[in-house]
């Protein structure tokens, strides 16, 4: 793994804080700035979501697995829960990034969806409409058609998955918040150092799949 400066060094400084290939973006300003607290708005989420990181067999007590906090300090840190996210994907491309435990060892896997052109063997069909690329409420991506937009013609929109089974490496050890230890309570800067760590590890993993389909899109205009 690509050495980084480690997120204890940035985190509640008020400083945004991005991935070596710039894949995500931890948005500390934003964090600070909208914090109910005037600590951090993401610490604010992590308790009132605080049953996500209980023990399976105690819900009085803090998980003591790796993998469950780093999920749920990540799902946390993203939408739907976050809007906006304390955790951002920048590239267009990328539709979502979740996660899930594998049904043969329990270890946490990624799920990443990505937008892509659509392949040789379907160009040639007409009258399709693709993903919606305008910039629609000042952002540019890769968007599902409005409903209205159906009536002009169907769509096709397509995607690849990758499933990316994460190293122990890449996850962080639960440490509970040291002034709530009678609750379930994650400590935030934990939290926001399982979410930094998973997202340097991803963001190593997709970068060459986000070149090579650059690309290809450069080489077809």
């Amino acid at each position: 793994m690509t050495p980084t400066t480690h997120p204890t060094a940035v985190l509640f400084t008020g400083q945004d804080l991005t991935t070596s290939f710039r894949v995500f973006r931890l948005n500390e300003a934003d964090d600070r700035d909208r914090a109910s607290d005037r600590a951090s708005r993401y610490g604010a989420y992590l308790r009132h979501h605080k049953h996500k990181f209980a023990d399976f067999d105690d819900d009085q007590a803090l998980t003591a697995n790796p993998a469950e906090f780093t999920a749920a300090a990540w799902e946390v840190a993203t939408g739907p829960i976050m809007s906006p996210p304390y955790l951002e994907w920048l590239p267009d491309r990328i539709r979502d990034i979740d996660t899930y435990f594998s049904e043969d060892d329990c270890s946490l896997i990624a799920r990443v969806e990505i937008a892509v052109p659509r392949p040789p063997e379907l160009l040639a069909l007409r009258g399709w409409r693709e993903w919606d690329r305008s910039a629609g409420f000042g952002y540019s991506g890769y968007f599902t058609p409005e409903d209205r937009m159906l009536k002009h013609g169907p769509a096709m929109l397509t995607s690849t998955t990758l499933l990316l089974r994460v190293p122990d490496q890449a996850l962080t050890r639960p440490q509970a918040d040291p002034d709530m230890p009678e609750l379930p309570v994650p400590d935030t800067i934990t939290a926001k150092t399982a979410v930094w760590r998973l997202a340097e590890w991803l963001d190593e993993q997709l970068i060459d799949v986000l070149h090579a389909l650059e690309a290809a899109e450069a080489g077809n205009r």
